[in-house]
């Protein structure tokens, strides 16, 4: 019971990403299979959540990085959670000026340190990003 007791803190922390980051609810659907398939979605998006926390969380330890900035004003957190790093690539976009089917001229994304960081730690490949 115990056990079960020291990581009550980390299943009400999910509960409270679901009510809060999540929108759980209120729920405006009637139909029933149309709730389901929207839960399904959100235990996915927190279950995704929680595995990026934990993949970079494991990479800071085995990498040697004691804290990364991604609170306002560049604060460190030694425990990132899924809603600071992925708030760290909201304003990342993309664009093409196309015509016919060609593209006459790409903006590429441009990373920052940080992001660039992040994503190594995640083992993320940053080919498409030609400045990282």
């Amino acid at each position: 019971m115990l056990d079960a007791h020291k990581r009550q803190h980390g299943v009400e922390r999910r509960f409270s990403d679901a009510k809060s980051g999540l929108e759980i609810a209120p729920v405006l659907l009637k139909n029933p299979a149309r709730i389901h398939a929207l839960l399904i979605i959100d235990f996915l998006a927190l279950l995704v959540g929680s595995l990026i926390e934990r993949q970079l969380r494991q990479a800071m330890t085995h990498h040697q990085v004691p804290s990364l900035p991604l609170y306002p004003e560049g604060r460190p957190t030694s425990r990132p959670t899924s809603s600071l790093i992925l708030k760290l690539y909201a304003d990342i976009t993309r664009h093409d000026i196309t015509h016919d089917g060609d593209v006459l001229h790409a903006y590429p994304v441009t990373l920052t340190d940080l992001q660039r960081q992040v994503l190594k730690l995640l083992d993320i490949p940053t080919d498409h990003y030609p400045d990282a």
